[in-house]
């Protein structure tokens, strides 16, 4: 059940990605003036995503769910891995598209995630 839990926050965020590509960016309507229906930036929302699923690769690499019984150190080796990724997104979010966005905001929550199994090893433990 443990595995299915970094995966299932995985399916998440690559459906709130998604869908956030659809939304218009309005840095590109309201600054480059560029109005009327925008094309879906497949290409972006492609990027992202290979970054979700390297991050998320990343991490069940660094926790494996498998055997994991409250390890905190893990948790905490993860947690950096995953400040690591947040960083990477917030120097990427000069009028940042919608979906970036979201994938920022994903990241930060599964910061929270980490940090608060870190903690409830720790004090497990």
């Amino acid at each position: 059940m443990k595995k299915f839990a970094i995966v299932g926050f995985w399916i998440v965020g690559v459906i709130a990605v998604a869908l956030a590509g659809l939304q218009p960016n309005p840095y590109l309507e309201k600054v480059r003036a560029i109005a009327g229906p925008q094309a879906y930036p497949l290409s972006n929302v492609l990027t992202v995503l290979a970054m979700m699923t390297v991050f998320t690769a990343v991490c069940y690499a660094t926790l494996r769910p498998a055997n994991y019984v409250r390890n905190w150190g893990r948790a905490l080796a993860c947690l950096a891995v995953t400040l690591a990724f947040l960083g990477f997104a917030l120097l990427a979010s000069m009028h940042p598209p919608l979906h970036m966005t979201v994938f920022q905001g994903w990241v930060a929550l599964v910061a929270l995630a980490l940090l608060w199994l870190a903690i409830k090893g720790r004090v497990a433990s």
